[in-house]
């Protein structure tokens, strides 16, 4: 996965522990295929129950209270309104 997924920009080793870690807390199923990709899948119900725990981490991505200056700046020019356009 860190090679092919990821394209490795990420250590396999820090993948391996990730998954590791996702497994051991029920949030994931990972199925090793034999000479092929690794399934996957999602406990979506343990996900949710996770997500909704008081309180969550303040270091999650979207969840952080802290703000960046730069991103403001840039988000208030007019180009902001025009990402992703091919105009």
């Amino acid at each position: 996965m860190a090679l092919d997924s990821l394209r490795g920009q990420i250590n396999r080793r820090q993948v391996q522990r990730a998954l590791e870690r996702l497994e051991s807390m029920g949030l994931i199923n990972v199925m090793p295929q034999p000479n092929y990709r690794t399934l996957v899948t999602v406990n979506s119900d343990a996900l949710l129950e996770f997500l909704n725990q008081d309180p969550l981490s303040g270091m999650l991505p979207g969840f952080r209270a802290n703000t960046f200056p730069f991103l403001d700046a840039v988000n208030a020019t007019p180009l902001a309104d025009f990402k992703g356009s091919t105009v």
